[in-house]
């Protein structure tokens, strides 16, 4: 084979990974911002230009800001909810039981000593 026939064709090869490299940098950004991050900093995109395939992974092991920000509304208010729960009536008191677990006053589970929680959200105090 001639020599500029194959230094043409590793150069259109190379010509066309970055074109590749480029699109998916782009899409990359784009799950990034669904995600919540700021689309005007570039460096998600430099990320995956110079890491590739990792820098995907990356982007898609981002937390999704969005959605941390919808359930920790939603948890701060079931939080209270729980809370709440935890006045010092007298029908809150946790039954020990004889091998030393408790009983939730809420669900009636039983749970080890050494639990502080219940799986309901009742605290034991």
């Amino acid at each position: 084979m001639d020599f500029t026939i194959v230094m043409f064709s590793w150069i259109v090869a190379i010509a066309i990974a970055i074109i590749i490299l480029c699109f998916m940098a782009s899409k990359m950004c784009e799950v990034a911002s669904l995600k919540g991050y700021d689309p005007a900093k570039k460096h998600i995109f430099a990320i995956c230009i110079w890491l590739g395939i990792f820098g995907y992974f990356y982007v898609l092991a981002l937390p999704d800001l969005k959605l941390r920000k919808l359930l920790g509304e939603k948890e701060e208010s079931e939080n209270f909810d729980k809370e709440s729960k935890n006045d010092s009536s007298p029908q809150n008191k946790v039954t020990v039981l004889e091998n030393g677990d408790w009983k939730c006053p809420f669900c009636g589970a039983q749970n080890p000593a050494n639990d502080k929680r219940c799986y309901c959200g009742y605290k034991r105090v």
